[in-house]
């Protein structure tokens, strides 16, 4: 008998310490707690009652983490490394015990392969990440973060928060004394955790992680106060032409409506930044984050910086004034390009020609056209000698490139009339009257391509002058091309006095470009020629070396036609070189403007309402002045609906959500169905009950979902709210099954509805509604697109 008891006691004390082994393991592992599926800021890592059947992976979320041989010890047992994945053989008292994670070993909740498994001891649950999805919203969906500025660290301590350009520090863990990594200011990010003391949030670009290659999602751990949440996928945002005026205008509503969220009360300081990418629309929305209350919950980035005082020094010892930098800044993305060319009698055997060729120049043009608006315009100048008619004929600016093509056209049969006759030509009347069509626009970016043969009538050096000073009055450049060429002086004359042009304009322009310049040459007066590149058949002006313009004469030898060829690699030039001179000159005046008005004097005052009791030396030392704060406010829930088409919603999405609802969209048109058979429509609202229930799993009954009219529906299912009013949107999704309640043409409207609504979403995100974020891809859908 006392054997039997030794035995029984020395079993007993076996299997206790097979229970506390760091290396014993059994045959299953743990699986994922319900509450973990999708986390939000408020869930607890401690809230591990119910189960799913899934296994559960948790996450090293640090560096320099380290595992122990039984909970709660302190003999180091593993060091694991950041995003190091691990799935959970066991729990106890707020620790956990790790197995090595490899793709495969686990089946349910199985292991495939006991022997193989490596266990790696036990950690405290409070050092991983202990789910794979980033926070969600309370409507379910992934919640969007991005870096700005929330609280006063980031302004009383820039050089811990921010590098000195535009990204901010991102550490290896929590306690934020090992940097990591940067992120780039104003982009989205996801968020994983908060630290034990919520000061700190682990990040990163994915909203769902991969066990396989979590370490390439997750950045690290960022201050708390150097990012905010930014909705989930419904915001507002303008429904009209970004232009300054209609911005201002729009942004006067806005603030008219909006109720800040601050100690002070007061009206809101929401603008659309003239600064920001026009395609990129995260910034110039409003997140909506709540309807609850009965207005709408929203948030905004507002400047940190009052600019408006702000000016920089020019090279000629001036100031630029910050509004007069962004009119500068808008216009000069206006890019006008006007022909002038010789309709005359010299020209009678090459004007068709040059028609063609001109037409081949629309892909040079498309080329350069992104980030700018450009219109192209014409002028034919004829002297009536040899001709029927003679004067000057023009056609106005306008973006439809065959519209100037098919002016030509017709100017070319009237020149293909004409007699053989070798006549100068009323080239100054010509470009005169190209310049007219800049209108007053001397801001912005105006080109002028003279095509000619001969030179003008009046010979004199006052009509240069008179020419070049005009020209600069508009603040055009010159390219001229010269397309055939004789021993005729009248033919020297066309490259002698477009040279002259060129170089003269070029003298007056750069005095004129001077004054809206930070830095480059700003004492010599000349306006250089490449003679590297010059040669008997063409001048260059040496832009952008001895040379603050650009422009260029070319023409061919005698006798000799000027090759498409060579013409088109003259226009490819003049338009690298135009794009050149655009990106550097809003670069330049970008980085002057950046580094003016960093000053607590300037800090805006609903940003320093924001912070109780703030520093006098808040906001003195930030890198620079673009950093944007994020700030609350409610709105009338009936903002969209009251602004006369000026606001509307929109959705933004990343690529998982974006094909999510290019999926719903399919089934609720039932692409999935036979539309000819008998079942169809039943099958339809059968298909509509699934993608409440099983696709989004919302928690509505099927009763209840078909009795949702089709305009509820689809807001609850998309986020987004149907625009205007149709006779179809009352009607409930129930009635989508029988020709009673809904007659056949107008269920075949609404059918139609949809597959156009799909087609024109797919084809906008293609084509312009997406944006780059962090290196993420994500698309825009606007009530626009459902109209």
């Amino acid at each position: 008998m006392k054997n039997i008891l030794s035995f029984f006691f020395l079993t007993c004390i076996v299997i206790a310490a097979r229970a506390q082994s760091p290396v014993s393991l059994g045959k299953t592992v743990v699986t994922l707690p319900k509450a973990f599926e999708k986390p939000d800021e408020r869930t607890s890592i401690y809230n591990t009652d119910d189960r799913t059947s899934l296994p559960w992976i948790v996450f090293s979320d640090r560096a320099e983490n380290y595992t122990y041989t039984s909970p709660g010890g302190t003999l180091v047992m593993k060091k694991i490394s950041f995003m190091e994945p691990f799935y959970v053989s066991e729990q106890k008292n707020g620790f956990i015990k790790l197995i090595k994670y490899q793709a495969g070993m686990v089946q349910g909740k199985k292991l495939t392969n006991k022997k193989g498994s490596q266990s790696y001891g036990w950690i405290s649950i409070s050092k991983v990440l202990p789910w794979q999805s980033a926070f969600t919203s309370t409507n379910g969906y992934p919640e969007k973060y991005i870096t700005i500025i929330s609280g006063a660290g980031p302004l009383t301590m820039p050089d811990y928060y921010y590098d000195k350009t535009d990204s901010a520090y991102i550490f290896a863990g929590p306690d934020q004394s090992q940097k990591k990594t940067k992120v780039a200011l104003h982009n989205v990010v996801y968020v994983y955790k908060k630290s034990d003391d919520g000061k700190k949030v682990l990040v990163g670009s994915d909203p769902q992680l991969i066990a396989d290659n979590a370490a390439g999602s997750v950045y690290g751990w960022i201050a708390a106060d150097a990012v905010h949440s930014w909705g989930d996928r419904l915001y507002v945002g303008s429904a009209r032409e970004n232009q300054p005026l209609i911005n201002d205008s729009i942004a006067r509503y806005i603030n008219s409506s909006l109720k800040t969220n601050n100690s002070k009360g007061g009206t809101g300081y929401f603008a659309f930044d003239p600064l920001l990418v026009d395609n990129a629309p995260l910034l110039l929305s409003m997140p909506v984050s709540s309807s609850a209350s009965g207005n709408l919950s929203l948030g905004f980035a507002t400047d940190v910086y009052d600019k408006s005082h702000n000016s920089v020094l020019n090279i000629k010892g001036g100031h630029l004034a910050y509004k007069d930098y962004l009119k500068i800044r808008s216009n000069v993305h206006h890019v006008n390009i006007v022909f002038v060319v010789d309709g005359g009698s010299p020209m009678r055997n090459y004007f068709s020609g040059i028609t063609s060729t001109i037409q081949s120049f629309e892909d040079i043009f498309d080329a350069h056209a992104r980030g700018n608006q450009v219109r192209y315009g014409a002028v034919v100048y004829r002297n009536a000698s040899g001709c029927q008619t003679g004067g000057i004929q023009s056609t106005p600016l306008n973006a439809d490139y065959r519209n100037l093509v098919k002016y030509l056209e017709s100017q070319s049969t009237v020149t293909g009339n004409c007699a053989p006759v070798i006549s100068s030509q009323p080239v100054f009347d010509g470009i005169r009257t190209g310049l007219s069509l800049f209108g007053n626009h001397p801001d912005e970016t105006n080109l002028v391509i003279l095509i000619g043969a001969t030179g003008a009538l009046d010979r004199n050096s006052v009509g240069v002058n008179t020419v070049a000073s005009q020209i600069a009055a508009a603040n055009a450049r010159l390219l001229a091309i010269q397309v055939f060429s004789d021993y005729n002086p009248i033919y020297n004359d066309f490259v002698i006095q477009a040279r002259q042009i060129v170089s003269q304009s070029a003298v007056k322009l750069a005095d004129y470009k001077k004054q809206r310049m930070v830095n480059g040459e700003g004492l010599t007066n000349v306006q250089q020629f490449n003679t590297s590149l010059s040669d008997s058949v063409s001048f260059y002006l040496d832009y952008p070396k001895k040379s603050l313009i650009q422009g260029a004469v070319v023409f061919p030898p005698k006798r000799v036609v000027k090759s498409n060829q060579a013409m088109s690699l003259a226009v490819e030039r003049l338009m690298r070189e135009t794009d050149y001179d655009i990106r550097n000159q809003i670069h330049t005046l970008d980085s002057a403007f950046r580094l003016t008005g960093r000053e607590n004097r300037y800090v805006q005052p609903l940003v320093m309402q924001q912070q109780g009791q703030p520093s006098t030396d808040l906001g003195n030392n930030m890198p620079h002045n673009a950093f944007k704060y994020y700030l609350s406010a409610e709105a009338p829930r009936n903002l969209v609906n009251e602004s006369k088409g000026q606001l509307q919603y929109l959705l933004i999405l990343n690529e998982q959500d974006y094909k999510q609802l290019t999926d719903l969209l399919s089934l609720m048109i039932g692409e999935n169905l036979q539309r000819d058979a008998s079942d169809y429509r039943s099958k339809l609202v059968d298909n509509y009950v699934d993608i409440a229930a099983k696709h989004l799993g919302l928690n509505l009954s099927g009763g209840d979902i078909k009795d949702m009219t089709l305009a509820d529906y689809f807001l609850r299912v998309t986020s987004l709210p149907l625009p205007g009013k149709k006779d179809f949107y009352n009607k409930k999704v129930n009635d989508l099954k029988h020709n009673d309640d809904m007659p056949q043409a107008q269920f075949e409207a609404y059918i139609h509805y949809l597959i156009h609504s799909s087609d024109v979403i797919k084809q906008a995100a293609i084509t312009n509604q997406h944006f780059t974020s962090n290196g993420k891809t994500y698309y825009y859908i606007t009530q626009a697109n459902l109209q």
